[in-house]
Order: C-alpha cells, then sequence, then structure tokens
C-alpha cells in the first residue's frame, strides 16, 4: 500500500500518510504507486550511529585541543611561534612575550615549558628565564609536578627543581 500523493509505503492500520499527512482514502489502500513518484527510503540507523560517532569525536578533538593548546592547560596562555627559524612565545592577542631564541619550543604546561637550545632540553619560566638547564636528550611537559626526560637513550622523571625523583633507567 502507498499513498497517492507522496509515494510513501503505507501500513494497514494507517489514517494518515507519515510522510506528507494526507488523509488515507479506502481506495487508496493498495493503490501502485503514481507515475513519477519514488517512494521514499527510511534513513538506516547505520547512518544515525556514524553522525553520532562523528560528534562524540569532533567534540573529543575540541576538547583535547582546548586542554592541551589552549586555557584548559593554562590560565593565561602563552603560544609557541617560530620567528626567522628560532620559537619564542606570544600571548593571545599575538603580542611576543618571550623573544624567539630558542632552537625548538613547546607549550607551557604547569608554569613551565620545554625548550632546545644547542641539541639540549631544558625548563623556562613564564617570563623566559631557564629554570632548569638544557641538558636533557629529550624533554616532556609537566604533569601533577613531574617531568619525563631522557639522557642518553635512558628515560627518568624530575620535578620543577630539576631534580630527579626517578634515575633514568632503560
Amino acid at each position: 500500500m502507498f499513498c497517492t500523493n507522496c509515494g510513501r509505503k503505507l501500513d494497514p492500520e494507517d489514517v494518515f500518510c507519515p510522510g506528507c499527512g494526507k488523509k488515507v482514502e479506502k481506495e487508496s489502500k493498495g493503490a501502485p504507486i503514481p507515475s513519477g513518484v519514488i517512494p521514499k527510503k527510511r534513513k538506516s540507523s547505520k547512518a544515525w550511529a556514524w553522525a553520532i560517532l562523528s560528534l562524540v569525536v569532533i567534540c573529543g578533538l575540541a576538547l583535547g585541543g582546548y586542554f592541551l593548546w589552549g586555557k584548559g592547560s593554562e590560565g593565561s596562555s602563552l603560544y609557541p611561534v617560530v620567528v626567522n627559524g628560532k620559537w619564542g612565545y606570544i600571548d593571545k592577542t599575538g603580542k611576543i612575550v618571550i623573544n624567539p631564541q630558542f632552537d625548538e619550543a613547546w607549550p607551557f604546561s604547569e608554569g613551565l615549558a620545554s625548550v632546545e637550545v644547542g641539541g639540549k632540553w631544558g625548563y623556562i619560566d613564564k617570563t623566559g628565564k631557564i629554570v632548569i638547564n638544557p641538558q636533557f636528550d629529550e624533554a616532556w611537559p609537566f604533569s601533577e609536578g613531574l617531568a619525563s626526560v631522557e639522557v642518553g637513550g635512558k628515560w627518568g622523571y624530575i620535578d620543577k627543581t630539576g631534580r630527579y625523583v626517578w634515575e633514568p633507567t632503560n
């Protein structure tokens, strides 16, 4: 059974067409589809599942970016920027706050940022002052007061003073 107005498939108990709202006439029940009318297909539940999954992924990426690079990680964030091959930091207005002087730089985390100088990594504060001398082959951001660092292929953890709390091991 199909609606004579829109061609939608009807259930035997339908009084009104769920597609166009036209009252189903008794003689239209079981009537053939009118010429030129294509019955509408219902969207599959798979399409809805993909739409919801896509929305969850987009929201997750947005929140991740917010906490990694935006205000979620630091109250008044400074952002790494490269000028003429050297890295420095700008504020949210684009003003240079820490002059470009580093070979590489990462975002601030817990008030410190890892920077590379002469092939070694250390940490600076938000004024640009080196607070942990560059001495590491790799240096990751601080999390809960500790940062993972590599020296000579061995990894360990340091606190915000640069003191090892876990000596580098394989």
